[in-house]
């Protein structure tokens, strides 16, 4: 499975670690790289509306805002848009400061992978 989303947690890789752990893969991809793996599919996990509208716009497909909770296995990969920037608390970004920081560098595309569980 292929999650778009806007943050990683680790509670998106389950409650229960297996005791020996997880291997997982992580590369920063351009934006051409990002719009390719969509095209086999995805499940929206944005939970901002705002960044589901700007990721809609920059990888030319409709991604809705879904905030919801998913739990990751061996096989599984997350696209995530990820800010590089820490906020202040409680910030909240429009669509025009969030497509601002992608155009200035302080945000970037990644691949996390789970290879083994």
């Amino acid at each position: 499975m292929l999650y778009l989303s806007n943050a990683l947690s680790i509670n998106m890789l389950g409650a229960d670690l297996p005791p020996e752990g997880l291997t997982l893969r992580v590369r920063q991809l351009s934006l051409e790289e990002a719009k390719g793996l969509l095209g086999r599919g995805f499940v929206s996990v944005v939970g901002h509306q705002a960044t589901a509208e700007i990721l809609s716009v920059l990888l030319g497909v409709e991604v809705p805002f879904n905030r919801i909770a998913i739990t990751m296995r061996a096989g599984d990969a997350l696209l995530v848009f990820q800010l590089r920037v820490r906020l202040e608390e409680g910030r909240i970004l429009t669509k025009e400061e969030v497509l601002s920081l992608y155009e200035g560098g302080q945000a970037s595309f990644y691949l996390v992978e789970v290879l083994d569980q």
